[in-house]
């Protein structure tokens, strides 16, 4: 091989890294879009267009109202992605439709029907093919936003699915994986500790039968923390918002209650108050 034929293979190969450098350098990346125009609609109030930046947390903006919202966000590529391309949004609801350049990519719930189900408990993947994008770019998101439900819309991440997805997958293990296993361990531990509570029988000195309350306590606290932490997980309740809502408040106040008697026991505080000469009666 000369050296002529040398210095034009080396040129060739030159030139064909640097024209693969920038689709390369856009897949190695992702891109996170967090200005949007947004048109909002909330209450009864008129409409209203402004410039924000997510995240759009709906009940700190209009706590106490209802609403809608459409968020339009432009942005540009060059070149577009060549891989399977995908979104991920870390919270976006209470129901939502996501459209990219016209095509709509994924739809959750009404968009009209108020405290219906609740899309916007748990992370969202959405995977679309790489042809839809194009230099020029418009992502438009219609959300429900009910109140007192955490509504609105986080930034969106946008890339190759296979740098989107682990993204995706660490935030979904945290927030629904996570609370999967604690409700299932809490389940178990109310459980063990109410059969504890309905099967060890204490024999009085009068003859009367006598459970020990510090496992009717553990598992009152087990079994209404695990109603709390199911929320996360119920995006159609059996009833309606906000009696779901209000039930879920129940079970927590149930637990700190049912958590306060539980150290009392612990504490021994009953039996103090006794030697001190109040009338403490009997819990149950």
């Amino acid at each position: 091989m000369t050296w002529q034929r040398l210095l034009w293979l080396v040129t060739t190969l030159l030139a064909l890294l640097l024209i693969g450098l920038p689709a390369q350098a856009q897949l190695d990346r992702t891109l996170v879009l967090s200005n949007a125009r947004v048109q909002l609609a909330v209450g009864t109030g008129p409409p209203e267009t402004r410039d924000v930046t997510l995240p759009y947390h709906w009940d700190r903006k209009h706590g106490g109202k209802a609403g809608a919202a459409l968020f339009e966000l432009s942005f540009a590529l060059d070149p577009p992605y060549s891989e399977t391309s995908a979104l991920y949004l870390p919270r976006i609801g209470n129901a939502y439709a996501i459209w990219l350049n016209g095509h709509q990519l994924q739809h959750k719930g009404s968009l009209h029907d108020a405290n219906g189900a609740d899309f916007a408990k748990a992370p969202r993947f959405v995977e679309f093919p790489s042809t839809l994008l194009q230099r020029e770019n418009l992502i438009r998101v219609q959300i429900r936003a009910d109140v007192g439900r955490r509504g609105g819309m986080g930034a969106i991440t946008l890339g190759s699915e296979s740098l989107v997805r682990p993204i995706y997958e660490s935030d979904h293990s945290w927030r629904i994986t996570g609370s999967s296993v604690v409700v299932v361990a809490n389940l178990l531990m109310a459980l063990i500790a109410l059969a504890l509570w309905l099967t060890q029988v204490e024999r009085m000195s009068d003859g009367r039968a006598r459970r020990n309350r510090l496992y009717l306590f553990a598992g009152l606290a087990e079994l209404s923390w695990s109603l709390r932490v199911a929320d996360s997980l119920v995006e159609n309740p059996p009833i309606s918002w906000p009696w779901w809502g209000m039930l879920t408040i129940v079970a927590l106040t149930t637990w700190v209650c049912s958590m306060m008697l539980f150290c009392v026991e612990v504490a021994s505080w009953r039996a103090r108050r006794g030697h001190a000469g109040y009338n403490t009666g009997s819990w149950c």
